[in-house]
């Protein structure tokens, strides 16, 4: 039988976005509805659900994706609320896992409380490099990807994702990126395209990468100084340890936080502020903070960029 001419197009499977409970959490749906989440000693009032909605809890262990209850039944809009009341509370993780084999490819771990998995739109027209303030790193025995500018980091289960996305380092059209071995998956591009791990360009040019990243608001920053600028706000930390910690009677007793950075800004991104402290207390010649006032200048926050000033948290102190 004669071959036809057409090629065939290889076949990836899907992914799917689930949330998932933290592995020290536990749920406990009591006799009158209220559900309450137990985690070292502690415990959280979720609100009341129906019997309806409680009994899906489980589901939570091991996965439950994002689509499941995305529905308009009263079922599904209860789970909704629950799931997103866990998510800001710090409880949850969500794992991106192949449909077809359920096999893990990443977990995504929050970084901020506000953080929600929202896919980037991506087309096999456009063009996606690396961003120069990504970095993977090993943790324990896990590898994890993360940013500065990232509300979220993700832990890789397959090696051959990192593998992958070192290919980015060069800007990749998608239609072309499709064909290379180990892509991906269109999913995962999507909500690192999100978490701003990665980044659009026009074309594939790789002569201006560093003004096509960003714009003018990005382009005087150096990876090493958005990173320790980012810690040392305490930017990014682990969820469930800032809830412990909010806990009353938990923040003086764990010592964990100054109370310089309490406040409704506090992990949020401030990269242009103003006034900061300059040199030891007491010591300050007007020169220091003629510096820091003259380098923040240099830096100017654009309203147009992606990170606006809601979200980098942009405050004068």
């Amino acid at each position: 039988m004669p071959k036809s001419g057409k090629k065939s197009r290889r076949r990836i499977a899907a992914s799917v976005t689930s949330a998932v409970l933290g592995a020290r959490i536990r749920l406990d749906a009591l006799a009158d509805g209220n559900v309450v989440a137990r985690f070292a000693g502690h415990s959280v009032g979720l609100g009341k659900f129906s019997a309806a909605a409680t009994g899906r809890l489980h589901h939570l262990r091991a996965g439950l994706p994002l689509t499941s209850f995305a529905g308009s039944r009263a079922a599904d809009r209860e789970i909704d609320v629950l799931v997103r009341r866990l998510a800001r509370t710090g409880l949850l993780e969500y794992r991106l896992a192949s449909a077809r084999s359920r096999k893990d490819q990443v977990i995504i771990e929050p970084q901020l409380p506000d953080y929600w998995p929202r896919p980037s739109k991506l087309g096999n027209a456009d063009v996606i490099g690396l961003s120069r303030f990504a970095y993977l790193r090993r943790r324990g025995r896990e590898m994890v990807l993360e940013s500065p500018l990232a509300g979220a980091l993700f832990r890789i289960c397959d090696p051959k994702i990192a593998a992958a996305l070192a290919v980015l380092s060069t800007p990749q059209r998608i239609s072309k990126f499709r064909r290379a071995p180990g892509f991906p998956g269109i999913e995962l591009l999507a909500l690192l395209l999100d978490c701003d791990i990665l980044f659009k360009l026009e074309t594939e040019d790789v002569e201006n990468l560093r003004s096509s990243e960003g714009g003018d608001d990005l382009i005087v920053w150096d990876f090493h100084d958005l990173l320790f600028h980012a810690r040392s706000i305490e930017r990014h930390e682990r969820q469930v340890g800032r809830l412990v910690r909010d806990l009353p009677g938990e923040r003086r007793q764990m010592g964990l936080v100054p109370d310089m950075h309490r406040g409704e800004n506090r992990g949020r991104l401030h990269l242009f502020d103003r006034a900061r402290r300059a040199g030891p207390v007491g010591v300050d010649d007007g020169k220091q903070t003629g510096l820091v006032q003259g380098r923040n200048e240099r830096r100017p926050l654009g309203v147009g960029h992606k990170q606006d000033r809601a979200r980098l948290g942009h405050r004068k102190l």
